[in-house]
């Protein structure tokens, strides 16, 4: 009887798929056609009542959903040389994208800075109750259908399909015009200059903004605990009133294309932090000098890690280099697990940069050919009955 009951499951089970692959199918098929007849227009009606005849104008204003535009930023990197001050050339873009039902023709644009889906108001806060975890009620089933098996999911592009590509050189490249900032007091609004037609669901149109140069304070960080690898780091003051708004950015090194970063939101008198790629002209080593776990204390009721590192920095630059080289001591959130840091020379200049526990960071200026060596460590102890583990915390 059970080989039967499970038979007709089975069957059951096999219909329902075919359903809802037939299902899916006219789905699919609707979404074609919906997408090759988009609506093209939108109608408005407006009903008024006048005690006497007259002439008048009307202007009609309305919102429509459907239409959103994200920033995007080129960022090109121009190094230092012996006339002349590194600089970063920063680029301010617009993704237009509008799925509202009409076609834009011949319409004039203005782009703010208002971020409408964060809401217009503050989340109310209400208590915090402390109560005992309750595990959740199983139950245990003889038989359990197969979960259906989720569609493959498209491998995401490559950087080198998203990078923007430069366009070949001519002999007189074309300009670019740029909108016209109109500064509020809690907003910025972007003029579009001339007329732009974006009809409904058509691709992604992109406008430039704005552009601004600054002259960068040039750094390289490393952070070899993670990767020995040394990124070089451009930073410099955003001084313009309308704030960078969180966005994807196409970085360039010299005029070559290094990938895409992203920009956290940066306000007025903020710092723009942008990496631009490996430099290959910066070595760094990590090594261990020792490590070592032994049992101490009585019949071995402790355990105890002792560990020595060596941080070594070397530049083959023909001119000093800023250096920032962060590294880490292991912190304890139970009086079980003691930690005890070691010898740390020379001593880091800023200890738990940006509220990260535990980081420490040197910066330093390395000469050409220059060599510096970091040696830091600590030692841990906690009972030998109980096994250690860490948790990776990055930020």
């Amino acid at each position: 009887d059970i080989l039967k009951e499970l038979d007709s499951v089975r069957a059951d089970l096999q219909k329902l798929r075919i359903e809802r692959r037939t299902l899916a199918e006219d789905v699919a098929r609707a979404e074609r056609e919906l997408k090759a007849r988009p609506a093209q227009r939108m109608e408005v009606r407006v009903e008024l009542a006048a005690a006497d005849a007259l002439k008048a104008k009307l202007r009609v204003t309305y919102s429509v959903r459907g239409a959103r535009w994200t920033p995007f930023y080129d960022a090109r990197l121009v190094p230092a040389t012996a006339d002349s001050a590194a600089k970063v050339d920063i680029v301010r873009r617009a993704e237009i994208l509008q799925r509202t039902g009409e076609d834009w023709t011949d319409a004039e644009l203005t782009l703010s800075t208002i971020r409408t889906l964060r809401g217009t108001e503050a989340p109310r806060i209400g208590a915090l109750i402390l109560k005992f975890y309750e595990p959740p009620v199983t139950f245990d089933r003889r038989y359990r259908a197969p979960a259906p098996s989720a569609a493959p999911i498209a491998p995401a592009p490559k950087a080198a399909e998203q990078a923007p590509v430069d366009s070949m050189v001519v002999a007189r490249p074309a300009e670019e015009v740029e909108t016209t900032p109109m500064e509020g007091v809690f907003q910025v609004e972007f003029k579009v200059p001339g007329r732009v037609s974006l009809a409904s669901g058509e691709a992604v149109r992109k406008v430039r903004l704005a552009s601004r140069v600054a002259n960068p304070d040039i750094v390289v960080r490393a952070s070899p605990g993670v990767d020995e690898t040394a990124f070089i780091e451009a930073q410099f003051k955003h001084e313009e009133e309308a704030p960078l708004l969180p966005g994807r950015v196409a970085i360039y090194r010299e005029g070559v294309y290094v990938g895409l970063g992203n920009l956290p939101l940066v306000r007025r008198d903020e710092t723009v932090k942008l990496g631009f790629g490996a430099d290959d002209k910066v070595k760094i080593t990590r090594v261990p000098l020792k490590v070592r776990d032994a049992p101490n204390g009585i019949f071995g009721q402790r355990r105890v890690d002792n560990v020595e590192l060596k941080i070594t920095a070397k530049s083959a630059h023909p001119r000093p280099v800023r250096m920032i080289v962060e590294d880490r001591l292991p912190i304890s959130e139970t009086g079980e697990i003691v930690v005890e840091p070691g010898t740390i020379t020379p001593a880091p200049t800023v200890r738990n940069p940006d509220d990260r526990r535990g980081v420490l960071s040197w910066q330093f200026d390395l000469a050409p050919g220059e060599s510096k060596d970091i040696r830091f460590g600590w030692r841990v102890r906690w009972p030998a009955d109980r096994t250690l583990t860490n948790e990776d915390q990055r930020s």
